[in-house]
């Protein structure tokens, strides 16, 4: 009976992989040279795909331009612009300070904790993380002590 458990929860963790919007995968920024890009501010561009009818965030690589990390890619403009500032106003202080954040499973981990907490500030999720090099970046320090954001 155990074995059974095991196997669909194993099925399920992997169907929720591949259907996960949210999945964080990395890619080649060339990838997106036929794209519509709608908004780039720091390292975070939203793009629309055409060619899967889908809005595409992706952070590039400050360390690597060539390479990036598709944090989302949703049905609709709409929620994209949502998710977009939301990214944008929680995630540079991360790869801005930590070289470990730009890593796949690191990424994912952060993309679940802003998800999960949007009303967070960027201490809290460096805190829930155990991301410390992160404090010495001065948005994570002027967070510090701040009370929650309102959803």
């Amino acid at each position: 009976m155990q074995f059974f458990g095991r196997l669909v929860s194993t099925i399920s963790n992997v169907t929720n992989l591949f259907s996960n919007p949210f999945r964080v995968k990395e890619v080649p920024v060339a990838d997106y040279r036929a794209c519509v890009q709608l908004r780039e501010e720091s390292q975070l561009i939203l793009f629309k795909n055409s060619t899967h009818r889908t809005w595409d965030c992706l952070l590039v690589n400050p360390r690597s331009p060539q390479n990036g990390f598709r944090l989302f890619q949703l049905g609709t403009e709409a929620d994209a612009v949502v998710n977009f500032q939301q990214f944008l106003s929680v995630l540079p202080p991360f790869y801005e300070s930590s070289a470990r954040v730009l890593q796949v499973d690191i990424l994912q981990q952060l993309i679940d904790c802003v998800r999960s907490h949007p009303s967070w500030s960027t201490a809290h999720v460096a805190v829930e993380l155990g991301i410390r090099e992160c404090f010495r970046h001065a948005r994570v320090i002027g967070s510090w002590g701040r009370t929650l954001r309102p959803d």
